[in-house]
């Protein structure tokens, strides 16, 4: 079985569910289900497809990664260099944000992550209490993952969860114990030179996990503090030092490595 990816797209005012596909050099989002209940059945057949049960890959993009002509490019990049396994399921969160820094943190915290929490319990409840997740986050993905398991009791099904430059307040993820996720199934990207969040903490201040590296050490938090730009893809990536997860090759293959291990 190759491996296949859907996408769950929560716009301001619908919601959108389908599959990606990758064809020779971008990523094209197929509406395809008209409900959660055969969005979710199709998720079950896949992941119960060659006997047993396979965990569900889900990744969670950053602020505007949703707009199509990022998110074409990205998808394309993870789907054949990140997410690179044997008969991996792959379910990408995609979610529409506000044009206000402030405005979006509030509707991911009220809307978007209560909604995605509902949607992987749902499909945990069709599996009969079974499902595992390993997932990666990138930036403002991080913050919709802390409202998402604040919305439901799936921390303990977590096989590994990479944080690539979190847009969560430090202090918040440490004293609330990494989210409930086990420590040891954790791995932090960061950067201290991350422009992209100190432009973030220009608009809203407060300390970013992403740009924390050293905290992380001190509570023996699984992290890799990226330094060297020289190789990004991107021009703006060598810049802005943020999205890496995907616009560097050495980074995508040490996320791909990791997942593969899942």
């Amino acid at each position: 079985m190759q491996n296949q990816h859907f996408y769950y797209y929560c716009k301001v005012s619908a919601i959108e569910r389908g599959t990606l596909y990758i064809g020779e050099s971008l990523a094209d989002r197929v509406e395809s289900y008209a409900n959660d209940d055969e969005f979710l059945d199709s998720l079950v057949q896949s992941l119960e497809s060659g006997g047993g049960l396979r965990p569900l890959f889900v990744f969670i993009h950053g602020y505007m990664a949703d707009v199509t002509p990022v998110n074409k490019v990205m998808s394309f990049v993870i789907a054949k260099e990140i997410f690179t396994g044997q008969d991996q399921v792959v379910l990408h969160l995609h979610w529409q944000g506000k044009l206000l820094y402030s405005s979006t943190q509030l509707h991911v915290s009220d809307v978007v992550g209560p909604m995605f929490g509902k949607l992987l319990q749902d499909l945990d409840n069709k599996l009969d209490g079974k499902a595992t997740f390993n997932i990666l986050v990138h930036s403002m993905g991080g913050f919709v993952l802390q409202h998402l398991l604040k919305e439901v009791n799936i921390s303990n099904k977590i096989n590994e969860c990479i944080m690539a430059a979190p847009d969560v307040e430090t202090e918040a993820f440490i004293q609330s114990d990494y989210f409930g996720i086990d420590p040891k199934k954790l791995l932090v990207l960061t950067c201290k030179d991350d422009k992209t969040l100190a432009l973030a903490n220009f608009m809203n201040p407060y300390p970013r996990l992403g740009v924390s590296g050293h905290l992380l050490a001190e509570h023996s938090i699984p992290h890799h503090e990226i330094s060297d730009f020289s190789d990004d893809d991107l021009l703006v990536g060598k810049i802005m030092k943020h999205r890496y997860f995907y616009t560097n090759q050495k980074i995508r293959a040490l996320i791909a490595e990791q997942l593969a291990k899942c």
